[in-house]
């Protein structure tokens, strides 16, 4: 029988004093305990201090810290890679339409064989309103779109004079496609129980319209901001109390807040500041205009600078660039006009640069500056008043506004590019000429607004406006030609006058059809001799339907590809029908007349040269636009208005209204891209006919018009 050895055991709490020699172990903590003549001696403890013998080790083999490793290696500094450059090997950053696979292969996407920035063409078109006071003015974010009414809205500042006794605001909408205004509206505000509000007699130089079609503006009262709003586009106007500023002393009595930019996260930033003091604050908001903080542009501006005014431009999310007024007066007489100030945030406007005189936008004499991003574009649009710099000696005028452009990162480098003088003013005195304010519309069609003195007998200032495309954009203003309401160029009036001599033309024409029970046609009426006229017409928007199914050209247009597979309506981004066309199509029309015109209205997408976009075959001898690109500059995938006309024996060719040259070609074998392209589309070619063409291998047809005539 095995015999065991047991020692006392039990609860620590209860472990006596153990005789010499004797063994007593915590059945709970795990412990073993010998008596001793000094009492009880725990035997199991192993911690390190308490082992004797031990051997010395370094210390870094006990802390385990870098600091304490002997002859460590030297760890270089940070590295910064720089910015490659032609001279320089260094880093680059992906932009925009550039992917990166997952193997490291670059790819650009879009069309190679467009301008790398596209950007907008301008054009002065005037008053759009008649003014409803003596001086209408500042007006620095008092134009926007309100994507839920479909229009362009406008608050007016309509005040007695430069320096006021007498300012109310008002009202007014503008259709983006007409152009067209309605009447000025005085603005009347009431609480929230229907009592009229009094306000102080003063500007409100912001203007704001939210996502649902509030609109919104700031105006003081006692001193004090309030918050004014519509919801039923303009009607009514209620008062919905005072702003709240955080620190609660930033706004006085004075100040005077200076446009609303709304940036992508919903945030809205302004600036503000009294005159008597440099205007350079900012302030933002993050609740539509409730509550708003305030925020210093640095700590010091440049020497000299009194004024601010600020332009905020969200270049990308979080980066900002403000744009603001250096002075009040502008430069020393005799002097060059002063550059903008700018300054940048890259924390969503919270923190900022100081602010520093620009090194490429030069030209902003005690004015002010709009601006908007797009697809990589900065593009900005400053006002300067000339005074009596040397802007005013050089050029006789009292100011401009000037076209800045800038990818993204140029423009966050300070490093803009002037493009062109968009408007000299209208204005006899600087001071007249201000404050310009930019609006996108939902086709992206730019509309900006500016004071400028009026042409209207009773008033002295009045808003004016340039509309602008990324496409293009017809008939600058650059002859002087004038009206009351718009400034459109003599060649405009003329091209208006063309276009209703043609629609009364094709009027007579449809007339004379009429049967009336005479003989031949019938009619009463003679059809028009010696004008152009469109006698078939076809519009993929308005019809909904394919060229090949339209009434009037059933019998006359034949096709290369006719098959539904490269026939088809489709919508292009802005909403617009078209006739889709793929791989090697075409159409001809036939005619036996010896006078006749074609229009085309669309896009080419093929990448050959030599191939006609639209011509005609005459005697077998073929006369169209060809070499598209290379020649003409035109841009592939763009829309374009294509016309040729046949009169007499001679061919003119037109792109977009203007005339341009008409290249000819033997329409044979020899002339092997035109012959191949064309012949699918006419067949055998008939040398007593005369054909009007298009053909390609693929384009997208917007509308086809097609006149013949004896005479």
């Amino acid at each position: 029988m095995t015999e065991k050895i047991q020692i006392r055991r039990g609860l620590k709490a209860d472990l006596p004093v153990l005789s010499e020699g004797e063994f007593g172990f915590c059945l709970d903590t795990k412990e073993l305990y010998i008596g001793t003549a000094g009492g009880n001696v725990l035997v199991n403890n192993f911690s390190w201090a308490n082992i004797s013998g031990k051997p010395s080790f370094s210390t870094v083999a006990t802390t385990g810290s870098y600091n304490d490793l002997l002859n460590k290696p030297l760890i270089p500094s940070a590295y910064t890679l720089p910015k490659a450059s032609t001279t320089t090997l260094g880093g680059v950053k992906v932009g925009n339409g550039i992917t990166v696979g997952s193997d490291g292969t670059i790819s650009v996407s879009g069309s190679t064989g467009r301008t790398a920035l596209e950007v907008y063409k301008t054009e002065p078109i005037g008053e759009l309103f008649n003014p409803p006071a003596k001086y209408n003015a500042w007006c620095p974010s008092n134009l926007q779109f309100d994507k839920t009414r479909g229009v362009y809205v406008v608050l007016i500042n309509g005040a007695n004079a430069h320096v006021f006794s007498m300012l109310n605001q008002y009202f007014c909408t503008i259709n983006p496609d007409t152009l067209l205004s309605i009447t000025p509206k005085l603005i009347s505000v009431v609480d929230s129980s229907g009592n009229p509000v009094t306000f102080d007699v003063t500007s409100a130089n912001n203007f704001m319209v939210f996502e649902d079609g509030t609109y919104m503006y700031l105006l003081r009262k006692d001193g004090i901001y309030h918050r004014i709003t519509s919801v039923d586009g303009g009607e009514t106007w209620v008062n919905q109390g005072r702003i709240v500023v955080s620190p609660s002393n930033s706004l006085t009595t004075s100040s005077n807040i200076w446009g609303i930019t709304k940036l992508s996260n919903g945030r809205l930033i302004c600036g503000f500041g009294a005159q008597s003091e440099v205007r350079g604050k900012l302030m933002y908001s993050d609740d539509n205009g409730g509550n708003w903080t305030f925020v210093p542009v640095g700590t010091s501006y440049p020497s000299g600078t009194t004024s601010a005014e600020p332009c905020i431009i969200e270049v990308s999310p979080n980066k900002l660039i403000s744009l603001a007024r250096r002075t009040t007066g502008g430069a020393p007489a005799g002097s060059a006009p002063e550059p903008a100030l700018i300054s940048f945030s890259a924390d969503n406007g919270a923190t900022w640069t100081n602010y520093k005189n620009s090194t490429s936008i030069l030209n902003m004499n005690a004015s002010g500056a709009t601006a908007y991003v797009h697809d990589g574009v900065v593009e900005v649009f400053a006002a300067s008043r000339y005074y009596s710099t040397t802007a005013s000696v050089n050029t006789g005028q009292s100011g401009s506004i000037t076209h800045y452009i800038a990818t993204i990162e140029n423009a966050l480098n300070d490093n803009f590019t002037l493009k062109e003088t968009t408007v000299y003013a209208n204005a006899s005195n600087s001071e007249d000429f201000h404050s310009p304010c930019v609006s996108i519309d939902d086709k992206k069609r730019l509309l900006l607004m500016y004071m400028d003195e009026s042409e209207n007998s009773y008033a002295d200032v009045n808003y004016w406006f340039i509309r602008g495309g990324l496409g293009y954009v017809s008939y600058k203003n650059r002859d002087g030609a004038k009206s009351s309401i718009f400034s459109y160029s003599g060649k405009y009036i003329e091209y208006i006058i063309s276009n209703l001599r043609t629609d009364l033309a094709s009027l007579q024409y449809v007339v004379s059809q009429i049967s009336t029970g005479g003989t031949g046609a019938g009619g009463v009426v003679n059809p028009p001799t010696g004008t152009l006229m469109w006698t078939k017409q076809y519009s993929a928007k308005v019809e909904k339907i394919l060229l090949i199914n339209d009434q009037d050209f059933t019998g006359k247009t034949s096709w290369g590809n006719s098959s539904p597979s490269y026939n088809q309506l489709r919508t292009d981004a802005n909403g617009t029908t078209y006739n889709w066309n793929g791989t090697a199509w075409g159409m001809s029309i036939t005619t036996l007349k010896p006078n006749f015109a074609i229009a085309y209205k669309g896009t080419v997408g093929n990448e050959s040269v030599g191939l006609p976009v639209v011509g005609a075959v005459i005697n077998g001898v073929g006369h169209g636009i060809y070499k598209i690109g290379p020649s003409y500059g035109l841009n592939r995938n763009t829309l374009y208005d294509f016309r040729f006309e046949y009169w007499g024996g001679k061919m003119k060719a037109f792109v977009n209204d203007n005339e341009v040259a008409v290249k000819t070609f033997p329409f044979d074998s020899t002339n092997v891209i035109n012959y191949t392209y064309l012949t699918n589309v006419i067949g055998t070619l008939d040398t007593t006919k005369i054909y009007a063409i298009h053909g390609s291998t693929s384009g997208n047809i917007y509308e086809v018009k097609f006149g013949e005539w004896d005479s």
